[in-house]
């Protein structure tokens, strides 16, 4: 499966992580109000580019989209991130949308504790046709 970013990825140190697979069924991740909105399915290393990371590990998450196992993971996890960086709305949005995932759009991390993974995109997958919005105001 050919990534999307491959040349970027493909220069960092074990990215993707050797524990990736396929994911299938619902994922949530943080848009704005509209979901067409440009900002909304691009991984942190695009939206911003002079952005510099610690390590390989780092780096190669910033090429994944963070998406959540569940809407409450999502929103708890973006409670958190607000009470650290008061302009988070700015940069991830405010809400939360589902999309469905297939064998054969990317691949993924294992969710952690709070949900959290990162997605890697299969070359040619648009996701802003894969993914709805379900819940408005992450601050709620």
């Amino acid at each position: 499966m050919n990534l999307k970013y491959a040349d970027a990825i493909g220069r960092i140190e074990n990215c993707p992580p050797n524990d990736v697979s396929p994911i299938v069924g619902l994922s949530y991740r943080f848009v704005h109000a509209d979901i067409k909105d440009s900002r909304n399915f691009l991984p942190v290393a695009m939206l911003s580019p002079k952005r510099t990371f610690k390590t390989s590990k780092d780096q190669c998450s910033a090429y994944g989209l963070s998406m959540f196992a569940s809407e409450i993971q999502a929103r708890e996890f973006y409670k958190k991130l607000r009470a650290i960086h008061k302009k988070i709305r700015d940069t991830l949005g405010t809400h939360v949308a589902c999309g469905s995932l297939g064998q054969d759009e990317g691949i993924s991390t294992e969710p952690e504790s709070d949900g959290h993974f990162n997605f890697f995109e299969a070359e040619g997958l648009s996701l802003v046709e894969r993914f709805v919005i379900v819940g408005e105001d992450c601050d709620a």
